[in-house]
């Protein structure tokens, strides 16, 4: 208990000292936030920072200005260290030009995010946070993400961080997410400042496949301890097993011979109608299946001329109804903000 007390008098003399205008919680939020970016962001890559609206208009005791000058002391700490390229999101920054930068694949995320109203929901304020930031042609749902929840919530810390991965996987099917939230749960043992809990999920450690169900504590970030994290174990392991559990995977498949085949369907004992499909493409989507002990369930033909049953294949991934869209094709940039493609397997000469 000294020692904590000890800590939480320093964090308040460095702030008086600096004339920085961080609360104490703030000021050892920065620092264990920095201790994450230097353990787990690779030099040279990335990084996008993003934060809701700003309604502080310069008055500081407003909970709000405190969440501000907190963004700001944590990109001033990143440029100071000088390992990542920063890019700054905003919602009033919304552009619908394309830029230089809306083409730069972002490696990291990092969402602050905060109630814009009294009683908001924080909730609603990621989701336009994420749908601002999907519409960017930079935007990679498959990089890391660290979401900073900075005020306390009346919910459960861990039905809160819950609910924020729910989101992310629905808005964008992202798994690799680290919430950080302040700990309303426990009593305040240092002052008046919050200890940090680190959540993430796990896909496939449910019966329920690849849809969040619980998250786990996999670290935290306690005012004793100098803002680091309690462990140094990288924060974004490998969240894929090599065995899915037979879990299913939805395919829409635009018919192409050779590459893609419909052979034949049946009626399986459920009643519903399976479909099955072979050719130079599916071939490769069913070995994986077999080395991953995954399940293709095929969803019904699509009707049409060719470039229409790719463009509907295609559109079936932004509403959510598969997983995979395939049908012969070109590795596309106008496609990639719609799409994750895969490793180029078949080469085509056109002249």
């Amino acid at each position: 208990m000294e020692t904590g007390l000890l800590i939480f008098a320093l964090l308040q003399m460095m702030a008086l000292i600096r004339n920085e205008l961080l609360t104490s919680e703030r000021h050892y939020m920065a620092l264990c936030l920095r201790s994450i970016i230097h353990g787990n962001f690779m030099p040279e890559e990335t990084l996008l920072v993003s934060f809701p609206k700003n309604w502080c208009n310069g008055t500081t005791t407003l909970p709000k200005c405190h969440d501000v000058q907190l963004v700001d002391y944590v990109l001033e700490n990143i440029h100071r260290d000088g390992l990542l390229s920063i890019h700054v999101n905003r919602p009033e920054d919304l552009s619908v030009q394309m830029t230089d930068d809306h083409l730069t694949l972002i490696h990291n995320y990092i969402i602050f995010t905060w109630p814009e109203e009294v009683h908001g929901d924080l909730i609603e304020v990621l989701v336009s946070q994420l749908e601002n930031l999907m519409s960017a042609g930079s935007w990679n749902p498959r990089a890391r993400f660290l979401v900073v929840v900075t005020e306390s919530d009346t919910r459960p810390t861990q039905l809160l961080a819950l609910m924020v991965c729910e989101t992310m996987w629905t808005k964008s099917s992202i798994v690799n997410v680290v919430i950080m939230v302040p700990n309303s749960d426990d009593l305040l043992i240092y002052g008046d400042i919050h200890s940090f809990d680190l959540y993430t999920w796990f896909p496939y450690a449910t019966t329920s496949c690849v849809e969040p169900r619980q998250v786990v504590r996999i670290d935290q970030c306690l005012p004793d301890n100098n803002g680091q994290p309690s462990s140094s174990k990288s924060l974004f392991p490998n969240k894929i097993p090599y065995n899915l559990q037979g879990c299913s995977i939805r395919v829409s498949a635009a018919e192409l011979k050779p590459y893609i085949i419909l052979t034949n369907s049946y009626k399986n004992s459920d009643g519903n109608t399976v479909y099955n499909y072979r050719g130079l493409e599916i071939e490769y989507l069913l070995l994986l299946a077999e080395a991953t002990n995954m399940t293709v369930v095929f969803l019904p033909p699509i009707e049409g001329n060719f470039q229409e049953k790719t463009v509907s294949a295609l559109m079936t991934l932004t509403t959510g109804t598969s997983e995979v869209a395939i049908g012969h094709y070109p590795l596309n940039l106008v496609m990639i903000p719609f799409a994750d493609p895969t490793a180029t397997i078949i080469f085509d000469t056109l002249r």
